[in-house]
């Protein structure tokens, strides 16, 4: 039970509103008289953390990842390109895909308008599609209807799967979610504070901040499916109304309001012993710095 235990502690920290979230910060939190059982718990504990990954991923996840190492996983993907990505068209042609803009341009009505939905309402954009000399590859090209800036996919569809341009637009757009995801670890989570050095500790960790992330996602989520639908304006001209609502809870909101009912403060001399602990860490760290110094200073 301790390592089950350990890690409800570690998560709970990370979703706790500590500037920064590493061993020392996280134990003090956990109301743990050192650092060591959150070391142990990333570096010695017997858990399974891969099976902890596979379960916040998914059964299909797990299958799927097996699968794709034997290359045997009959799965479509679009996948970013940058402009200087070549690639050989169904005309015959081998061609940039910046050199590819402008055989489409020349014929408007390759370009169709479609609209996902983002964080402050719809985001539209031009789409447009491309053969290429494989059957199973086009080159997706999305267009902002502002600045005219195209950005580039390259897409794959399983034989036998006939796919709409609006299934690969919805696939090139969740591309901002993963970011937002990964934005909102770093900021809100501590995905990128542990500091710690080895392979295991550092995937146990991330696996726990994702756990973390996962926690406050899935309740947002489920939340949004009870909001009420969004007040927006039906003309450029409208005047505001007197109440424009409220947005449905974000992921950072929930965080927010899990630390307000999950607050415990510590009393007063667990914090002082922890300001005794790392004074007198830091000053054997410099002890056996000096040591060092002046063994090498001796072989000189």
């Amino acid at each position: 039970m301790e390592p089950f235990e350990q890690a409800g502690k570690y998560v709970a920290a990370l979703v706790s509103d500590l500037p920064r979230k590493n061993g020392w910060t996280i134990a003090e939190h956990a109301g743990d008289g050192c650092p060591d059982p959150t070391q142990r718990l990333l570096n010695h504990a017997v858990w399974d953390h891969d099976a902890a990954m596979a379960a916040m991923a998914g059964s299909w996840s797990r299958r799927c990842a097996v699968s794709l190492s034997s290359w045997r996983c009959w799965i479509g993907y679009v996948l970013r390109v940058g402009r200087a990505f070549h690639t050989d068209l169904a005309a015959g042609m081998r061609l940039r895909a910046d050199a590819v803009v402008s055989t489409v341009s020349s014929t408007q009505d390759s370009w169709q308008i479609q609209a996902v939905p983002g964080s402050k309402g719809d985001r539209r954009y031009a789409w447009a599609w491309v053969a290429t000399s494989s059957p199973h590859h086009v080159l997706l090209l999305r267009r902002h209807l502002q600045t005219g800036e195209v950005a580039y996919h390259y897409c794959h569809v399983p034989p036998g799967r006939q796919v709409p341009l609006m299934t690969l637009v919805r696939m090139a757009c969740l591309r901002w979610p993963v970011e937002e995801d990964f934005e909102f670890g770093k900021d809100h989570f501590g995905l990128d504070h542990s500091q710690v050095r080895l392979y295991t500790a550092l995937t146990r960790h991330l696996v726990l901040a994702m756990a973390a992330l996962a926690v406050c996602a899935v309740t947002a989520a489920q939340a949004k499916t009870r909001a009420p639908a969004p007040i927006l304006p039906s003309s450029p001209n409208e005047n505001p109304p007197t109440d424009t609502g409220l947005i449905a809870f974000t992921v950072a909101e929930i965080k927010r309001l899990f630390v307000l009912i999950t607050r415990r403060p510590h009393t007063d001399a667990h914090h002082l012993h922890w300001t005794w602990w790392r004074r007198r860490h830091q000053a054997r760290a410099r002890w056996f710095h000096h040591r060092t110094r002046l063994a090498r200073q001796a072989t000189t």
